[in-house]
């Protein structure tokens, strides 16, 4: 119930209506006699009157109702300032009894008996809400939980850690939540279980879908595993989504679960017909063995160094080709396309960028030096120039090639300057994911662009190790900050996908690019010598590709070493 409480009180000669700093002196001395929340309704000039109106609550869910309780009347000369001398003087006089309001203004207090609970819980409130508990109304809830008023100083950033911990910590357990109606000055205390993951959660998997349809925004849409609900909430699928922001950066330790998501990701993307190219260091690329079938023509860059090499600048080509072939049809972007005119979307995986990206130690010598020396200061330069090639590509395509349909996820432990992850690709890498139940401060800040505003792993979920087991957070665009689980399926379950829905495979041969395609586009000085023309050279029909013998190269300059590592490395 609500009504208005209305004061009146003389103002000297001296007091304007009309000057904010007068109308502050009289609204400071009325809440210093009265109590907070009154303003100046109207001025009665003749008799030097201020007339104040503050709209009152009494709340249903109030201390006294139901309990034993007193009303004591108030002299009129008590102000709400001694409220804390009352408090103390009822309690001695009443034992068992607290003060549960203190109004002057109406001349009254009410004492009641409470619970014991009841009591702490109120004080805990009051402590949180950094207010006396008698300005607060608290009751027992049904489910155990407590419903209370909010003061008129209640402000969220300011208030509602405390209530979280009062909720989870004080009167209640982790799990149990608060809800609070700021516009009804309300709020609850409600028992809930905690939430945490299953052991797993499956792939979703879609038999049914078209898988070349291209225009579809919600085929953008990513799903990478289930959320970690907040209280009182359930678990709800995280989508990716490619739309928002083209390019992904994941990190994590070994055995954090990043290939499973990653696989996660390529298995969707795969099944609705985009191209997919991969990156990675010759180890760890049997982590994908299980997709090369379908990765695109000259797509599979996991032999060497000097290979990825060379699938970085194909795709970066490729970009570039698109970009001229957009602008000579008038358009800013790829999905602007007219229907069979479009293009295919494409993304480049790269894995392992630490040991990609991590540049060699070149030993220093002299024309004294012994020739294995020799040599392995010529192996340590041609294996950097390969790598910085391969940055340079990567980093372009991340800044420059988003409107062509070209996506990129980068995946690596340690994402720094030191590793080759500059700030100039980080910067373009909008979605942010980091792998792992137990971070460390700095793996978080080396990869979310704010740190402090994604949420850990909490130590309930750390803690158990079926339900950490794949749990990582994420920082994505268009999507709240939060902790996740990532989707498992076994590698054999995405293949069936696959076949099912009969995604193209690529041959052998096709998958391969092969050391002329790159000597032929990059010159001595390592730059493109080929016209960027989107009627030039099909890069997908090289010689060698369509069966025809291919000259044999000349290898010189730090191009021709790139390309006779590739070639010895692909046994041309």
């Amino acid at each position: 119930m609500s009504g208005i409480e209305r004061a009146t009180v003389k103002v000297p000669e001296s007091f304007d209506p009309e000057n904010d700093k007068h109308r502050q002196k009289v609204l400071q001395k009325v809440a210093a006699s009265y109590g907070e929340g009154f303003s100046i309704e109207a001025f009665n000039a003749d008799d030097r009157e201020v007339i104040l109106t503050r709209k009152t609550t009494t709340s249903v869910i109030a201390s006294h109702a139901g309990q034993k309780a007193k009303s004591i009347k108030l002299l009129s000369d008590v102000r709400p300032t001694e409220a804390k001398k009352y408090a103390a003087k009822y309690a001695d006089t009443y034992p068992g009894f607290v003060l549960t309001s203190f109004e002057p203004w109406r001349g009254r207090a009410i004492i009641s008996k409470l619970d014991a609970d009841v009591v702490k819980a109120r004080d805990a409130l009051a402590n949180a809400l950094r207010c006396e508990p008698w300005d607060l109304q608290v009751a027992k809830r049904a489910d155990g939980g407590y419903d209370f008023t909010l003061p008129t100083s209640y402000v969220p950033s300011k208030h509602d850690d405390g209530l979280d911990e009062v909720a989870s910590f004080v009167v209640g357990e982790p799990g149990w939540y608060k809800d609070v109606d700021v516009k009804a000055r309300r709020g609850a205390i409600i028992p809930a279980e905690l939430k945490s993951f299953d052991a797993s959660y499956p792939t979703p998997i879609d038999y049914d879908i078209d898988p070349f349809d291209h225009t579809n925004p919600e085929h953008f849409k990513v799903p990478l595993g289930m959320t970690l609900p907040d209280p009182g909430d359930d678990h709800q699928q995280l989508y990716l989504d490619l739309g928002a922001a083209p390019h992904t950066q994941i990190g994590g330790i070994s055995m954090s679960g990043k290939s499973v998501t990653i696989n996660a990701y390529l298995s969707y993307l795969l099944a609705r017909g985009w191209d997919v190219a991969i990156i990675d260091t010759p180890a760890k690329s049997v982590d994908f063995m299980w997709c090369k079938p379908w990765v695109m023509e000259h797509g599979w860059g996991c032999t060497s160094v000097e290979h990825a090499a060379t699938v970085a600048e194909y795709i970066r080509k490729i970009g570039n080709e698109r970009g001229e072939y957009l602008r000579a049809r008038g358009v800013q972007s790829w999905r602007d396309l007219p229907a069979g005119q479009g293009l295919t979307p494409i993304v480049v995986v790269v894995d392992e960028v630490t040991a990609l990206f991590s540049l060699r130690k070149v030993p220093k010598t002299t024309k004294d030096s012994p020739q294995k020396l020799l040599d392995l200061k010529d192996e340590a330069e041609q294996e950097n120039f390969s790598k910085e090639l391969l940055i340079a590509a990567i980093t372009k395509i991340a800044a420059e090639l988003r409107f062509v349909g070209i996506h990129l996820l980068i995946s690596t432990q340690i994402a720094t300057q030191a590793t080759g992850i500059g700030t100039d690709l980080r910067t373009n890498l909008g979605h942010k994911i980091l792998m792992g139940a137990k971070p460390t401060r700095r793996n978080r800040e080396n990869i979310f662009s704010n740190a402090d505003g994604v949420p850990e792993v909490p130590q309930h979920v750390r803690e158990d190790a079926k339900a950490s087991r794949g749990v990582g957070a994420a920082e994505l665009e268009a999507t709240p900050p939060t902790v996740f689980k990532s989707f498992f399926a076994t590698t054999e379950t995405y293949r069936a996908w696959l076949e099912h829905l009969q995604i193209p495979t690529r041959s052998e041969t096709a998958v391969l690019p092969t050391a002329k395609m790159l000597y032929d586009t990059i010159g001595d000085d390592g730059m493109d010598t080929r016209d960027p023309n989107p009627g030039g050279t099909d890069w997908t029909k090289s010689e060698e590709i369509a069966g025809k013998p291919a000259a044999e190269p000349v290898f010189s300059g730090p191009a021709g070493h790139l390309a006779k590592a590739q070639a010895e490395a692909l046994e041309l």
